[in-house]
C-alpha cells in the first residue's frame, strides 16, 4: 500500500494491541503509538472499542475516523 495523504493521516493509540494491520497503517504514514497498559476506562470523543473479536471492523473504524477528521 502507498502513503496516505497528509490530510488523511491519523494519530492512533494502540493499547495492548500488536496487530499486523496497525503496522500496515504505520507504513502508510499514520502515527501509531503503542502502550502496554491496563486501563479500565478510556474516555474521549474519538475513542473506539477495538477488542480482538472486533478486529475485523478495524477498516471501518479507520474509514470513519478519516471521514470525521475531514469535517
Amino acid at each position: 500500500m502507498g502513503q496516505s495523504p497528509k490530510s488523511k493521516r491519523l494519530n492512533i493509540l494502540a493499547i495492548n494491541l500488536d496487530w499486523d494491520e496497525l503496522k500496515e497503517l504505520e507504513n502508510m504514514g499514520h502515527a501509531v503509538a503503542y502502550e502496554q497498559a491496563a486501563w479500565d476506562l478510556i474516555l474521549g470523543p474519538n475513542c473506539w472499542r477495538m477488542t480482538p473479536e472486533l478486529r475485523r471492523y478495524l477498516p471501518l473504524a479507520i474509514k470513519n475516523a478519516r471521514d470525521k477528521k475531514k469535517k
